[in-house]
């Protein structure tokens, strides 16, 4: 109100906010729904792994059962080749899970950072007094709508004034330095 006392940085208004808490709110549900996509890569590659030491087991019996003559050189040579194709299997599958864990925290890096954007607007969103003073005019009332850069109020800061003076030529050969003169409005 016109006349009122206000503090620096008081908070006197809000500008519509329902909106922006909204998107706000879908995006802290998105950012979730995100994580909850990404994959455990150890549960994921275990029973590969598991395939592969047991392989790496069956191997050194097959060796133990050649060097005795009890087994073939092609059962190795299969076991090998099977201890391989696994090993390739675990890499690939590795490396895909990391590359979708990768692209899972862009996302998610993506919709934290809409999410720090909506927080500076949602912060831009409070009206607060620019310095203490006392409000002269008030330009807008409660639930109007208004337009960016337009001013709301204006106010002053009644305890640090400056008075500008015109005097005459005539006057200022009265008056001296230090003085205290008294002023009239025309």
């Amino acid at each position: 109100e016109e006349g009122q006392s206000l503090e620096l940085n008081q908070t006197i208004g809000l500008i519509d906010t329902v909106q922006l808490y909204l998107k706000k709110q879908q995006l802290i549900f998105s950012t979730k729904g995100v994580q909850s996509r990404k994959q455990d890569i150890a549960t994921q590659i275990s029973a590969i792994k598991q395939q592969i030491l047991t392989a790496k087991r069956e191997k050194t019996r097959i060796e133990r059962l050649l060097a005795n003559n009890a087994a073939n050189k092609k059962q190795l040579d299969d076991i090998n080749s099977q201890i391989s194709v696994l090993e390739s299997q675990l890499s690939a599958q590795t490396s895909s899970l990391e590359k979708g864990n990768n692209a899972i925290g862009s996302e998610k890096s993506a919709l934290e950072v809409q999410i720090s954007q909506i927080e500076d607007q949602l912060k831009r969103s409070r009206i607060s007094s620019p310095i203490k003073g006392v409000v002269l005019v008030k330009y807008a009332q409660e639930g109007e709508v208004t337009s960016a850069g337009k001013p709301l109020f204006k106010i002053a800061d009644v305890d640090n004034m400056i008075l500008r003076a015109y005097i005459t030529s005539e006057q200022l050969s009265k008056i001296k330095l230090g003085q205290e003169i008294r002023v009239f409005a025309d």
